[in-house]
Protein backbone atom coordinates (compact mmCIF):
# COMPACT_ATOMS: atom_id res chain seq x y z
CA UNK A 1 0.00 0.00 0.00
CA UNK A 2 1.38 3.51 -0.93
CA UNK A 3 1.13 6.42 1.71
CA UNK A 4 0.16 9.56 0.05
CA UNK A 5 1.18 12.71 2.17
CA UNK A 6 1.57 16.53 1.53
CA UNK A 7 2.46 19.57 3.55
CA UNK A 8 0.53 23.05 2.54
CA UNK A 9 2.05 26.39 2.69
CA UNK A 10 0.47 30.06 2.49
CA UNK A 11 3.76 31.61 0.58
CA UNK A 12 1.94 35.27 1.55
CA UNK A 13 2.83 35.19 5.34
CA UNK A 14 4.44 31.53 5.67
CA UNK A 15 1.54 30.26 7.66
CA UNK A 16 0.49 26.93 7.01
CA UNK A 17 -2.37 26.17 4.77
CA UNK A 18 -5.13 24.60 6.83
CA UNK A 19 -8.82 23.58 6.15
CA UNK A 20 -7.49 23.15 2.62
CA UNK A 21 -9.76 20.69 0.17
CA UNK A 22 -7.94 18.01 -1.26
CA UNK A 23 -9.26 14.86 -3.62
CA UNK A 24 -7.40 12.86 -5.08
CA UNK A 25 -8.84 10.86 -8.61
CA UNK A 26 -7.53 7.57 -9.78
CA UNK A 27 -6.46 8.73 -13.89
CA UNK A 28 -8.17 5.65 -15.19
CA UNK A 29 -7.33 7.20 -19.36
CA UNK A 30 -6.58 10.86 -20.61
CA UNK A 31 -10.20 11.56 -19.95
CA UNK A 32 -10.98 9.69 -17.34
CA UNK A 33 -10.77 9.43 -13.65
CA UNK A 34 -12.74 7.76 -10.55
CA UNK A 35 -12.60 9.71 -7.08
CA UNK A 36 -10.72 8.11 -4.38
CA UNK A 37 -10.64 10.40 -1.21
CA UNK A 38 -11.19 13.71 0.16
CA UNK A 39 -9.31 15.18 2.84
CA UNK A 40 -8.97 18.73 4.42
CA UNK A 41 -5.19 19.79 5.70
CA UNK A 42 -5.33 20.45 9.66
CA UNK A 43 -3.58 23.15 11.51
CA UNK A 44 -0.37 22.03 10.65
CA UNK A 45 -1.13 22.13 6.59
CA UNK A 46 -0.89 18.55 6.21
CA UNK A 47 -2.42 15.22 5.17
CA UNK A 48 -1.97 11.55 5.08
CA UNK A 49 -4.03 9.02 3.43
CA UNK A 50 -3.67 5.41 2.14
CA UNK A 51 -4.36 5.48 -1.40
CA UNK A 52 -5.91 1.59 -2.26
CA UNK A 53 -4.28 -1.59 -2.86
CA UNK A 54 -5.02 -1.25 -6.41
CA UNK A 55 -2.61 1.94 -6.63
CA UNK A 56 0.31 -0.16 -7.71
CA UNK A 57 1.61 1.39 -10.69
CA UNK A 58 -1.17 4.01 -11.26
CA UNK A 59 -1.59 7.52 -12.34
CA UNK A 60 -3.12 10.19 -9.55
CA UNK A 61 -4.25 13.38 -9.70
CA UNK A 62 -4.27 15.61 -6.55
CA UNK A 63 -6.95 18.27 -6.91
CA UNK A 64 -6.00 21.10 -4.39
CA UNK A 65 -8.69 23.92 -3.90
CA UNK A 66 -7.15 27.42 -2.76
CA UNK A 67 -9.73 29.27 -3.96
CA UNK A 68 -11.24 29.90 -0.84
CA UNK A 69 -8.01 30.49 1.32
CA UNK A 70 -7.04 33.58 0.12
CA UNK A 71 -10.18 34.60 -0.55
CA UNK A 72 -11.08 34.05 3.34
CA UNK A 73 -7.99 36.49 3.49
CA UNK A 74 -9.94 39.13 2.82
CA UNK A 75 -7.62 39.66 -0.48
CA UNK A 76 -9.20 42.49 -1.98
CA UNK A 77 -8.30 41.38 -5.94
CA UNK A 78 -10.03 37.73 -7.13
CA UNK A 79 -7.91 34.91 -6.96
CA UNK A 80 -7.01 34.09 -10.64
CA UNK A 81 -5.92 30.86 -9.32
CA UNK A 82 -8.42 28.52 -7.84
CA UNK A 83 -7.47 25.35 -7.82
CA UNK A 84 -4.14 23.19 -8.21
CA UNK A 85 -3.86 19.76 -10.01
CA UNK A 86 -0.69 18.16 -9.62
CA UNK A 87 -0.70 14.27 -11.45
CA UNK A 88 1.67 12.08 -10.08
CA UNK A 89 2.57 7.90 -10.33
CA UNK A 90 3.24 5.27 -7.81
CA UNK A 91 5.61 2.50 -8.65
CA UNK A 92 5.57 -0.69 -6.26
CA UNK A 93 8.77 -0.05 -4.51
CA UNK A 94 7.42 3.31 -3.78
CA UNK A 95 5.91 3.06 0.03
CA UNK A 96 4.98 6.75 -0.03
CA UNK A 97 4.89 10.08 -1.33
CA UNK A 98 5.32 12.96 0.27
CA UNK A 99 4.31 16.29 -1.97
CA UNK A 100 4.70 19.81 -0.37
CA UNK A 101 3.46 22.64 -2.10
CA UNK A 102 3.81 26.36 -1.34
CA UNK A 103 0.93 28.62 -2.56
CA UNK A 104 0.21 31.79 -3.19
CA UNK A 105 -2.86 33.35 -4.63
CA UNK A 106 -0.75 33.78 -8.35
CA UNK A 107 1.01 30.29 -8.75
CA UNK A 108 2.48 27.49 -6.49
CA UNK A 109 5.60 25.19 -5.97
CA UNK A 110 5.59 21.86 -6.20
CA UNK A 111 7.88 18.99 -5.22
CA UNK A 112 8.50 15.47 -4.54
CA UNK A 113 9.99 14.58 -1.18
CA UNK A 114 10.70 11.85 1.36
CA UNK A 115 9.72 8.91 -1.63
CA UNK A 116 10.38 5.99 -0.18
Amino acid sequence: MTTLSSHLLNAIDGSHARNIMVRIYQVDAPDTRTFVAEVATDKQGRFKLDLPESAITQQFEMEIQIGDCFRSNQQSEPNPVSEILIRFCTAPEQASQHIPVILSPHGYSVWWSGLS
